[in-house]
């Protein structure tokens, strides 16, 4: 049943780099499967001072976590199969599955290597329920490709991101407005999006110990408790999101435009910080150009050392691609976003995009031209 007039998917690859590792060594040769027994992708394996990047649900289970060092693992699950990073892989694979979701729809946001949004609400012809469609592209990447994925269903964006981590491996769940208080405010507060380990203690100091808790609380209190934070936080908690995927002309190549990367060292300085954000921006202005594209929406996110993602996303009053107008929307969004947590990549990304030759020019481009 198709209950709202937007209606998004997220698609989540589940454990991504051990289940392509595992998939690549079946398809190989190799008849034991990674996925079936306490395995984990990490770094530097030999001299075991690398993280663990993935790890399966078995070793999940016996406590190894994701963003420890290999040595520490090896302290909980002496037996733990570790296997080191492969990235070429790992970014074939990511290709694959998006190639399969492209299929289906071609409004489609890549947010990171293993996960993308979908807007299917034009679908509705197609599809008599969105959980059809959801488990036809779940199959066919799982028959196809060899892997799983978990896929969220609702009518915004970070509900369906929340529903797809509801129930893991390779199922379809679903969050709507209208279940948020039956489906998601009993979950612990850390389970909400964007509340991360530093955040959470902080919340749970006060009494917040579930997300309909927080939900529930004076907004005035939360803000100032944490500050800009303190707005996202509750917001998401009461299932407001106006996030959307940038729309664009159909004959266009790209949703959206970003780029990203992982820093050579930790970052905690702001400034070193924006000099990054201010090169990523530089890219994608060269982007928008070569592709003769204006953008409205700016979106910066950083990964923390922790391997906690963040995300903040602001609209601009015009399409541009001035350097200079979008690099102060990134700047303005980072400083609101970044809590002062160490930083080991960093991204920027625009959508709601449009062709250079379709817009329509107004008094304030005159202006700034002269």
């Amino acid at each position: 049943m198709w209950r709202y007039n937007k209606v998004y998917l997220h698609i989540d690859v589940n454990s991504a780099f051990l289940s392509w590792e595992a998939v690549y060594r079946l398809q190989n040769g190799e008849t034991l499967d990674l996925r079936n027994i306490p395995s984990a992708i990490g770094g530097d394996v030999e001299s075991r001072r690398g993280v663990i990047l993935a790890k399966s649900l078995p070793a999940k289970r016996l406590g190894v976590v994701t963003g420890e060092p290999i040595s520490d693992a090896l302290k909980k699950c002496p037996n733990l199969v570790v296997a080191r990073g492969n990235f070429e892989l790992y970014r074939r694979c990511s290709r694959a599955m998006f190639e399969i979701v492209k299929k289906y729809s071609d409004n489609i946001e890549i947010f990171s290597i293993d996960e993308c949004y979908v807007d299917i609400s034009d679908m509705r012809l197609l599809y008599s329920d969105p959980i059809d469609m959801a488990n036809e592209i779940r199959n066919d990447i799982k028959d196809t490709l060899g892997f799983t994925v978990s896929i969220g269903i609702s009518d915004n964006m970070m509900l369906a991101k929340m529903a797809s981590d509801l129930k893991k491996p390779d199922a379809v769940s679903t969050i709507y407005s209208n279940e948020i208080k039956a489906k998601m405010w009993n979950l612990p507060i850390r389970d909400l999006y964007m509340i991360g380990r530093k955040t959470a203690p902080k919340l749970e100091k006060i009494g917040i110990l579930t997300i309909g808790d927080l939900a529930k609380s004076d907004k005035s209190f939360i803000l100032q408790y944490l500050g800009v934070m303190g707005d996202i936080a509750w917001s998401y908690a009461n299932g407001i999101c106006f996030t959307e995927i940038g729309t664009q002309n159909v004959e266009s190549s790209a949703k959206s435009i970003g780029n990203s990367t992982t820093t050579r060292y930790d970052i905690t300085k702001e400034e070193d910080a924006l000099a990054i954000l201010s090169s990523l921006t530089k890219k994608v202005i060269r982007r928008l150009t070569e592709d003769e594209m204006l953008a409205k929406t700016v979106c910066v996110y950083y990964k923390s050392t922790d391997f906690e993602v963040f995300e903040h996303q602001g609209t601009h009053y015009r399409f541009t691609d001035s350097i200079n107008e979008i690099f102060q929307k990134v700047a303005e969004l980072f400083k609101t976003l970044w809590d002062g947590r160490s930083i080991r990549a960093l991204g920027v990304r625009v959508t709601n995009l449009i062709k250079t030759s379709e817009h329509q020019v107004d008094f304030y481009d005159i202006i700034c031209r002269e």
